[in-house]
């Protein structure tokens, strides 16, 4: 029955989730570690995702929990899955997750900076936690604000910088405590 219960999380069949964990099924984690939530996440099922956020208590569901293959919580794989609605979802939750870094050193916004099509995604990790615009990522050093200018997403860069971006501006003030002048923005650097 647990099997019937992961199968409805990726096809997406909230009410044979329902049933199934009605008839006492108790979510277990798979051989990688992954929890029912976080395969709801990873299959950017919603409905299945809120479900098993509002019963976690009753079934014993740890939404923080990480995986053991890859140290990822269900807010990784909602991040990879694309669905800003997954994402807001697990934001929204009683316990909302942290910017906990993965076995890789990497947080979720890095891992929706490396997806380019998960725009809202990633609007929605940066409106959440916006100390994670302006801090170095990687080996190269560049903040999320660097990693606009350089894809050209002029939108982006107006949203999480909107007083500091204007070509030939510079500015010392702070975007929530540091500093937002950056020679990457400022094209007579």
């Amino acid at each position: 029955m647990l099997c019937v219960a992961r199968r409805s999380v990726e096809s997406g069949d909230l009410k044979v989730l329902q049933y199934a964990l009605s008839l006492g099924v108790r979510p277990t984690v798979d051989v990688r570690g992954r929890t029912l939530l976080m395969q709801a996440a990873r299959a950017g099922n919603r409905p299945a995702t809120v479900y098993l956020l509002d019963h976690a208590a009753a079934l014993r569901l740890d939404p923080l929990a990480a995986d053991a293959a890859a140290g990822e919580s269900a807010l990784f794989y909602g991040v990879r899955s694309g669905s800003a609605a997954v994402v807001d979802a697990l934001l929204d939750a009683r316990r909302p997750p942290r910017l906990t870094p993965n076995a890789a050193g990497r947080d979720p916004v890095d891992c929706a900076l490396d997806e380019a099509a998960a725009s809202d995604v990633l609007r929605a990790l940066l409106d959440r936690f916006p100390e994670a615009v302006s801090r170095r990522r990687g080996d190269d050093g560049l903040t999320a604000l660097h990693r606009f200018a350089e894809r050209g997403q002029l939108s982006m860069l107006r949203r999480y910088a909107p007083d500091n971006y204007k070509p030939g501006a510079s500015s010392s003030k702070t975007i929530h405590g540091t500093l937002k002048r950056s020679p990457i923005l400022d094209y007579r650097a």
